[in-house]
């Protein structure tokens, strides 16, 4: 499933005469994929496994949303899936953002790549009680690209007009100009700062490290976020039925 359609982008303009509709299909492709690489995550529902570093802790975080559960191992141990919890998108706050899944009564035992969880992942809106689609955001960003990424390569003009954002000075009398810098930062994917700055706000941060000390009852016991851990996805493969 791709986030937006042919049709999305004829219906902001777009003509047969601009592009053709495999053009656009292949635009579209190369936009998710962008979306997905600057944003270190997905945004429809894809049935798959992560496996990830735990972190002796009672909560572990993850780069997108659970949207089910069908089984979780911990050092190669089949767990109970109901002893799990997963926070819901409005409390205590959109827990897309930083998605984690909750141990009730135990700890992800701390180790290497040693807790798999499988089912259903995606940074989603459900679009109504029983479906669900891409965030309308995303929608707006991946057309924005496709359209700015429709014209061929070795069209000159189209490419240049791609650095006008950097433009710092530009002489009419045999037509130069001199550009900033590149510089890095959030929101340098394209310059284009109706897609950056959606594209930043959507970017997965990993928690940084910190220690908090909790109080409950006459307890006081300490919690550690760690620096990046790994998180490897893989996505679940289906066999392909003769026709």
């Amino acid at each position: 499933m791709t986030y937006i359609t042919v049709d999305d982008i004829r219906a902001e303009g777009v003509t047969v005469e601009t592009a053709s509709n495999s053009r656009i299909a292949s635009r579209i492709l190369l936009a998710q994929a962008k979306i997905e690489q600057w944003t270190g995550r997905f945004f429809d529902a894809r049935e798959g496994t992560i496996t990830i570093d735990g972190t002796g802790q009672s909560e572990l975080y993850l780069s997108v949303p659970i949207l089910s559960l069908d089984a979780v191992t911990i050092d190669e141990v089949s767990k109970t899936v109901s002893d799990f919890d997963i926070p819901s998108e409005t409390w205590p706050c959109d827990c897309r953002f930083n998605p984690y899944i909750r141990y009730k009564e135990g700890r992800f035992g701390d180790g290497d790549r040693n807790v798999t969880l499988t089912g259903f992942f995606g940074f989603i809106e459900m679009a109504d009680s029983t479906t669900y689609a891409t965030p309308l955001l995303i929608q707006e960003v991946c057309k924005r690209i496709v359209i700015r990424d429709l014209a061929m390569l070795s069209d000159q003009d189209a490419q240049e007009d791609k650095k006008r954002w950097r433009i710092l000075s530009e002489t009419t009398d045999g037509h130069s100009y001199r550009l900033s810098p590149l510089q890095g930062g959030d929101e340098q994917f394209t310059g284009d700062y109706d897609i950056d700055k959606i594209i930043n706000m959507f970017q997965y941060r990993p928690i940084s490290m910190s220690v908090v000390d909790k109080r409950i009852g006459t307890d006081w016991w300490s919690m550690e976020f760690r620096p990046r851990y790994r998180e490897t996805w893989q996505e679940a493969e289906y066999e392909e039925i003769p026709a």
